[in-house]
């Protein structure tokens, strides 16, 4: 059986254009059908924005660049033990949902992926992460973050808070990948539905008290 090892000791494949996105693989034939690993590997081509770094037990953080409103992840002092290699990346969501089962049907923000999934500090110490939405959101929606460690269907809802400066703010003791959506605020539309209740009942009071007013006007001209 031929083993495939017939290749020689150098090659020099050249350099290769690549046109557009995906996941490129590559091997080579050479040496023990393909037992090492060193001769296989693949190649990863997004567009999708990323900032990285190597963050230890002082702390630090990694921020998006490229934006007014860029993301960031801010690691505290004390909350690794050991220095940690981490990416952020910005995904598409309208390119991501195609891949899995979104968490909500009105998202309004990017997918952002922090690596490594899972727990990344030792202790439980929260990570402070400002995430960009896609549109501003007025007083009549809640913005909230969700979380799935890996970007499958199960997803962890986060508490959050907004900003007037399209921003969400929350904390995190994990990579994941993390999705904001907006929904109808309850205290708003309460108040709202109460109003046009109120405007209402004022509306039929004001038209019996018209109408008693007319009966009694037209029964004292009946006696003049």
């Amino acid at each position: 059986m031929d083993e495939l090892d017939d290749a020689g000791t150098y090659f020099d494949l050249g350099p290769r254009k690549i046109t557009s996105t995906g996941t490129y693989h590559y091997m080579c034939t050479r040496n023990n059908n393909f037992s090492n690993r060193s001769q296989k590997g693949k190649l990863i081509v997004s567009d999708s924005l990323l900032a990285s770094d190597t963050i230890d037990s002082q702390g630090g953080a990694i921020t998006m660049t490229g934006s007014s409103s860029p993301t960031s992840v801010v690691v505290p002092p004390g909350a690794l033990t050991a220095p940690v290699y981490m990416e952020v990346w910005e995904l598409k969501s309208t390119e991501y949902t195609i891949k899995t089962n979104p968490p909500h049907s009105d998202l309004i923000s990017d997918v952002m992926h922090l690596t490594p999934n899972g727990q990344l500090t030792p202790n439980g110490m929260q990570m402070k992460v400002s995430m960009k939405v896609n549109e501003n959101v007025g007083p009549l929606y809640d913005v909230t973050v969700y979380r799935s460690t890996d970007g499958t269907s199960t997803w962890v809802q986060l508490e959050s808070s907004k900003s007037g400066t399209g921003m969400v703010s929350f904390q995190t003791a994990s990579g994941g990948h993390f999705v904001a959506a907006k929904s109808v605020a309850a205290g708003p539309t309460t108040g709202l539905v109460l109003g046009l209740i109120i405007g209402v009942i004022l509306i039929i009071l004001i038209a019996v008290l018209i109408r008693k007013n007319r009966l009694t006007l037209s029964g004292y001209g009946g006696k003049i």
